[in-house]
């Protein structure tokens, strides 16, 4: 059976971690399988929009902390199990988590780190990282901070506080809770409102935004007035103003 389900339409690849027997808890093959699937997801033309999401009751319980009695590997494979979260973070292309049940240690991080999360009513987030005596990974410390501030960050990881989905709606921890079963449909529909965005914008965007994190607000301009000048000479532009422009007439 493989570890990771990939499915792909309308623009759309949805990565399903499959290990619901262990609550997808993540060990070496999978990672190795997540990386190399958010790699291909990155290039391939004909992806538009990345969907992260857990097969069964859970969403991710984590690393797999039964394959780490002998310790954690060392940093060269640490860093390229982690480049799963820059990947989520800074591809080119919109990323969304379906959480559809409890989040813990790797897989909160994972879903942290992507653009957009949707979460099931039933779902929750467990930093659970102080629960076995370790700091956390994944970017959770770099992403949970500018998302809910670092006091109460902190607090979370240090305490291990849980919070439930209307607790993470609240702290603006996800953008969305809906009913387990309506899960889907709200994923789908959110993927496919931005898979119809043009790819160009949405590249200059994130870009922008992620730059905007550690940037000036002269150099953040100037980024945005390039992106601009560039995208506003492009067919794709012309076409879109064009539908814009007949829209706005037939209203009138």
């Amino acid at each position: 059976m493989s570890r990771l389900l990939v499915k792909s339409g309308s623009g759309i690849r949805t990565l399903t971690l499959n290990r619901p027997e262990r609550l997808n808890a993540l060990d070496t093959p999978l990672f190795e399988d997540l990386v190399d699937a958010l790699e291909t997801a990155a290039t391939d033309e004909a992806v538009r929009v990345v969907v992260l999401t857990g097969a069964g009751k859970a969403f991710c319980a984590g690393g797999d902390l039964a394959t780490m009695e002998d310790g954690a590997g060392d940093l060269e494979s640490g860093m390229r199990k982690q480049r799963a979260s820059v990947l989520l973070r800074d591809m080119a292309k919109p990323t969304i988590a379906a959480v559809n049940g409890p989040a813990s240690g790797a897989g909160m991080s994972l879903a942290l780190a992507c653009d957009f999360r949707i979460m099931s009513e039933r779902a929750r987030f467990v930093p659970g990282y102080s629960a076995v005596g370790l700091p956390g990974d994944f970017g959770a410390s770099y992403t949970l901070p500018r998302l809910i501030g670092p006091e109460r960050a902190l607090r979370m990881f240090l305490l291990n506080e849980a919070v439930s989905a209307e607790e993470a709606l609240a702290l603006g921890l996800v953008g969305q809770v809906v009913a387990g079963d309506e899960l889907d449909a709200a994923v789908g529909g959110l993927a496919g409102r931005l898979a119809s965005c043009s790819p160009e914008a949405v590249a200059r965007t994130k870009a922008t935004f992620r730059a905007a994190e550690r940037a000036s607000l002269i150099d953040v301009l100037e980024l945005e007035a390039r992106g601009m000048i560039d995208l506003a000479g492009t067919d794709e532009f012309r076409r879109r103003l064009a539908a814009f422009l007949d829209r706005g007439s037939a209203r009138r």
